[in-house]
C-alpha cells in the first residue's frame, strides 16, 4: 500500500558518481534537500562502504557560515520529525523502485543546524532509529544541546562537531555561533558526550585554501584535543564551480593530507579523510541551497 506524504518531490538530480539529490516541496515551508550516496573514506582504505541518506533538519540556517550555501539563505522553518522521516522514506522508495540498494545509515548533515531544532531531531530519531544501522548528527557546536543529548540514555547519535579552526578569533568568522559557544565549551560538551556514550566525538575540519590550511593551524589543532575522546574528519571545501573544486581536491589529497597524517599520527589522534559526493549536482557538503518559498510556492 502506497504511503501518503505531506510533501512532494520537486526534482531529482543524478551525479556522475551515482549520488542522487532530492528536492522536496513542503507546503507553507519551502524546499528542503537530501542526498543519497555511497560513503567510503579516501584515506587508509574504505572504512565504510554503505549507502547513506543525508537529510535536512531545517530550511535555511541561522548559523551563517560564510563557506556554506545553506547559510546564505534566509532561515525559513524547522522541519518536524515526521517531515524528516518523510525525506528518508521518499528517498528510500525512489531508489528501491530503480533497483538500487536502500540506505543503511542516515546522516542529519543536510540543510540547517540540527541542534537548533532538537525536538524535531529527537522525534525523527525515535521514528527511524530501528530501521537503520546508525544515525549520525553534525552540529556547529551548540554545547548546551550536546550536553542534553549526552545525558539522554535513549540517544546514540554518532556525533560530529564542525570545528574548522583551532582559534576562537578565526572561528568567530567561520562559524558565527562560536561567539556564543566557543571552542572550549564545545570541546567540554564533546568530551562529555564521548564519556557518556563510550565512543569518540568526531571533529570535522573543512580545509579552506589560504584560510585554515597552514602547518601552524594543523600543529595547534593536534595540540587541542585529547585523543581518548576525539577523532578528526578532514575534508575540503566544495565550490559551486566544479572545475575549481577538482583543483582544490587534487591539492588537498596530494599536499594537505600527507602533512595532516604526520601531525595526527605523531600525537596518536585517529582521523579520516572524506571527499563529498555529488558535488557536480551541488550535493556536496556546504552546497545545499534552495529557493525560499511562500505558502509552498517559489518566489
Amino acid at each position: 500500500m502506497a504511503l501518503c506524504y505531506d510533501m512532494q518531490i520537486e526534482r531529482v538530480e543524478r551525479s556522475r558518481d551515482g549520488s542522487i539529490k532530492f528536492a522536496y516541496l513542503l507546503p507553507s515551508k519551502g524546499i528542503a534537500e537530501a542526498i543519497y550516496f555511497n560513503f567510503n573514506a579516501h584515506h587508509r582504505g574504505p572504512l565504510v562502504d554503505s549507502k547513506v541518506i543525508c537529510l535536512s533538519s531545517q530550511i535555511g540556517c541561522d548559523v551563517g557560515c560564510p563557506f556554506c550555501e545553506t547559510g546564505k539563505m534566509n532561515f525559513a522553518k524547522n522541519l518536524s520529525g515526521l517531515e524528516m522521516e518523510q525525506e528518508v522514506l521518499m528517498a528510500q522508495e525512489y531508489v528501491s523502485s530503480r533497483g538500487l540498494p536502500p540506505a543503511e545509515f542516515y546522516a542529519i548533515m543536510g540543510m540547517g543546524e540540527p541542534l537548533m531544532n532538537t525536538s524535531g531531531v529527537l522525534d525523527f530519531f525515535k521514528r527511524t532509529r530501528k530501521s537503520v544501522k546508525r544515525i549520525s548528527l553534525s552540529t556547529s557546536g551548540i554545547s548546551i544541546e550536546i550536553s542534553r543529548l549526552a545525558k539522554d540514555p535513549s540517544v546514540d547519535f554518532e556525533l560530529f562537531v564542525s570545528l574548522h579552526t583551532p582559534y576562537d578569533s578565526q572561528r568567530n568568522q567561520l562559524v558565527p555561533s562560536n561567539r556564543f559557544w566557543p571552542i572550549k565549551k564545545l570541546l567540554e560538551a564533546g568530551e562529555e558526550y564521548a564519556r557518556e556514550k563510550g565512543e569518540k566525538t568526531t571533529l570535522t575540519y573543512m580545509v579552506l585554501p589560504n584560510v585554515n590550511d597552514s602547518r601552524e593551524h594543523f600543529n595547534d589543532l593536534g595540540n587541542l584535543v585529547d585523543p581518548k575522546f576525539f577523532s578528526f574528519q578532514f575534508t575540503c571545501v566544495n565550490s559551486l564551480d566544479s572545475n575549481k573544486t577538482e583543483k582544490t581536491r587534487k591539492r588537498f589529497m596530494e599536499d594537505i593530507v600527507p602533512e595532516l597524517e604526520k601531525i595526527m599520527d605523531s600525537r596518536g589522534i585517529t582521523f579520516d579523510v572524506q571527499l563529498s559526493k555529488g558535488f557536480d549536482i551541488k550535493g556536496g557538503c556546504g552546497q545545499l541551497s534552495t529557493e525560499i518559498t511562500k505558502e509552498g510556492k517559489k518566489i
